[in-house]
């Protein structure tokens, strides 16, 4: 009996060990790689404020901005902007997700500022409009189904091709319309709603001024 007992341990250690010393090494590899990540970024957090950046090319300091906050479509002055307010990671993804419904405020250096919405309250509201509109046009053929059947075989009957086409092709438009205006109306929204978070919520990073090396008493 214990000669058996022992073959199945045998048996399934020489199953498991593979598969955990193979786990382990993917943890321990995902360890180290996480390390270097961190200290690499942290590389580029020392770099990207180091005053010689300035001298720099555009392009140059957009490319470590990217990498610095991991988002391809960051500019390197709007970096600088975020960099100046407490998490800026966390306002770099909010902003990343509505960057194209805002304009950007620079001063006379070019440096970003602030913030304005492309957008108008009125051009929120026609997309309302043409939401409701467009998905209740969309939304004919569902509701009078059995009329609306009767009517293509009517066409079809007819020859009428092109006609039972259109029945098809125009409620599908109205739903594909529907749905991007209520998409932009929704991004409208959310850029609302991170202009405001980010102005009660976004605290600036206070300038650390240097004591002076012979105080006096």
């Amino acid at each position: 009996m214990l000669e058996i007992f022992l073959k199945i341990v045998a048996a399934v250690t020489g199953f498991c060990l593979p598969i955990i010393i193979a786990y382990l090494n993917n943890k321990l590899a995902h360890l180290k790689n996480g390390r270097e990540i961190r200290s690499e970024l942290l590389k580029l957090a020392e770099d990207f404020d180091n005053s010689d950046l300035n001298k720099k090319p555009i392009l140059y300091k957009d490319r470590m901005a990217q990498s610095l906050f991991n988002n391809d479509n960051l500019t390197y002055h709007e970096a600088k902007y975020f960099s100046n307010y407490e998490n800026a990671d966390f306002w770099v993804r909010e902003y990343a997700k509505i960057r194209g419904l805002l304009n950007r405020k620079r001063n006379s250096l070019g440096e970003v500022i602030g913030f304005t919405p492309k957008y108008t309250n009125w051009g929120i509201f026609f997309r309302l409009v043409g939401y409701f509109v467009c998905a209740s046009l969309g939304l004919i053929p569902f509701i009078m189904v059995n009329k609306y059947i009767d009517w293509m075989e009517k066409y079809y009957e007819n020859g009428m091709l092109v006609s039972i086409f259109l029945m098809i092709a125009l409620p599908a438009i109205s739903l594909w319309i529907s749905y991007v205006c209520l998409k932009y109306a929704e991004r409208c929204t959310a850029c609302k709603m991170f202009l405001t978070d980010f102005q009660d919520n976004a605290f600036e990073i206070p300038l650390l001024i240097d004591p002076p090396e012979n105080p006096q008493v």
